[in-house]
């Protein structure tokens, strides 16, 4: 039972150790032309409203690889977002990636500050 106890706290303690964690910042202006901005893309979103004049997103990204993976994923545009047609993407997260034969599973979290005259809704964009 102790052997059992122990191997089960050495595979948390590695999986810990392991997972990589990026944060950056991305801000875009906003014209007062814009009203209505919407995120629909399947991540965790903290919306919060300022007296500011841009759309400033703070990206975190976890991740069970080791850090220069997560470095390069974000090098070659893995996170990049953008504002299309009044919504904001993330056109590469969605594609699959493989790590030695194994999928790369990622948390990825939004923290967004909008002006207080623009509205941030969540929904889903329907393709037609």
């Amino acid at each position: 039972m102790k052997n059992l106890i122990t191997l089960i706290a050495l595979i948390i303690l590695t999986n810990h150790c392991f997972a990589q964690q990026l944060e950056f910042v991305k801000t875009i202006p906003i014209s007062y032309s814009e009203k209505v901005i919407t995120i629909s893309e399947d991540i965790d979103v903290s919306i919060t409203q300022k007296d500011v004049e841009y759309l400033r997103i703070f990206v975190t990204i976890e991740d069970g690889v080791s850090e220069s993976i997560v470095k390069n994923l974000f090098k070659v545009g893995r996170y990049e977002i953008q504002i299309v047609d009044g919504e904001i993407i993330m056109p590469n997260i969605n594609k699959k990636i493989s790590v030695r034969g194994h999928e790369v599973k990622e948390r990825v979290f939004l923290q967004i500050e909008a002006p207080i005259w623009l509205s941030v809704q969540l929904g889903v964009a329907v393709q037609l």
